[in-house]
């Protein structure tokens, strides 16, 4: 008789603890993100507590972990619902805003190469400042910057000539 009164009371108490523990929580590293418009762009959630295996379901219709998007618009407004192997489930927001601008570190002259062609312009700008660029790296990819506002005679915005992104030519 005992044991038949314990026994589903310490089910009970086990299955508590479990799911108080594993409180599932789904987020992105910022609310906004910045993008180059018409560029591949990745996405990944960061996820803590639950119970794995893990359900994604993007509201573009995607299923896998990460999102591969490429923005066609200037703001992108992204959601995620992610849901544990014991149906608990948790949504996080972000938006996309995608800049016309790419910038590629040393690409003073916006033809896509580093090289000898880019010295006349970075001596043209020189000593000139601007916007930073958001989340600045010197990686050979394509960042989204502000556009200055100074122009070379070209028609290439001053932003291209900011290599390390800082606002300092």
């Amino acid at each position: 008789m005992l044991r038949q009164i314990l026994l589903p009371l310490l089910w009970l108490l086990a299955s508590v603890t479990i799911s108080s523990a594993n409180n599932l929580t789904v987020s992105f590293s910022a609310d906004t993100v910045h993008a180059c418009l018409g560029e591949v762009f990745e996405l990944a959630p960061n996820i803590s507590g639950g119970n794995a295996p893990f359900t994604y379901d993007w509201n573009t219709g995607d299923t896998d972990s990460t999102l591969q998007i490429i923005p066609t618009q200037t703001f992108t407004s992204i959601s995620l619902i992610v849901t544990d192997n014991l149906n608990n489930s948790d949504t996080a927001y972000l938006v996309i805003h995608a800049l016309t601008q790419c910038v590629y570190p040393g690409d003073a002259n916006g033809d896509g190469v580093a090289n000898n062609s880019d010295i006349l312009n970075l001596g043209l700008a020189y000593g000139n400042t601007g916007f930073l660029r958001p989340n600045a790296h010197l990686n050979w990819i394509g960042q989204p910057s502000p556009s200055w506002n100074q122009i070379f005679p070209d028609g290439i915005n001053y932003a291209h000539s900011d290599g390390d992104g800082n606002g300092v030519i």
